[in-house]
């Protein structure tokens, strides 16, 4: 069954005058209310998405700020330990004293003492000091020993024992003591 409207043209022209501003009002309300409020929601919702990320970020990074800060402390300990062991200075006289200091502790007698050549590694420097020392056997094997086992790293390369004396058993044994400079 199909209905049958017969409108006449004033009522058309009033149907369609209606329809327009209708249109009209829905177009002005869509373009100047409800797109730019849509738009500024989702504006808004993407800025405290992207505000609670940097809030959950800065709390992940707060909770791990005493644990960098323990790190940070234990790296600087291993720092000052590593340059006690390889300083960043040349310290030739800081050198002769532990020499001389160890040399006296274990009556040992330094003869000769001098600079030698300075060897370059990719990371360090090698400082290498041609010594003379005279002394008993023992004793100079416990002033090698106690050298080891100072903080700063030596080495010794061509050790060399002369004979003992008759008399005395004092013992002249030239070496080149190796000693090491971090570069910076």
């Amino acid at each position: 069954m199909t209905l049958k409207i017969n409108l006449s043209q004033s009522q058309q022209k009033t149907l369609l005058a209606a329809a327009l501003c209708i249109g009209s009002v829905g177009y002005l309300y869509a373009a100047f209310f409800w797109l730019p409020i849509s738009k500024k929601e989702t504006d808004l919702q993407k800025q405290i998405k992207d505000t609670s990320m940097k809030i959950e970020t800065a709390t992940r990074q707060s909770m791990m700020l005493s644990h960098l800060k323990l790190e940070i402390a234990q790296l600087n300990k291993q720092a000052t330990e590593v340059s006690r062991q390889i300083p960043n200075t040349k310290g030739v006289g800081n050198t002769l004293v532990t020499i001389s200091q160890l040399a006296a502790q274990y009556n040992i007698s330094v003869i000769s003492f001098s600079p030698g050549k300075q060897v370059t590694n990719p990371y360090f420097f090698e400082l290498q000091y041609p010594i003379t020392i005279e002394g008993q056997f023992h004793d100079i094997g416990k002033f090698f020993a106690a050298l080891a086992l100072k903080k700063r790293i030596f080495n010794l390369r061509d050790v060399s024992f002369g004979p003992a004396k008759a008399d005395t058993g004092l013992m002249r044994v030239d070496l080149i003591l190796l000693a090491y400079q971090y570069k910076t």
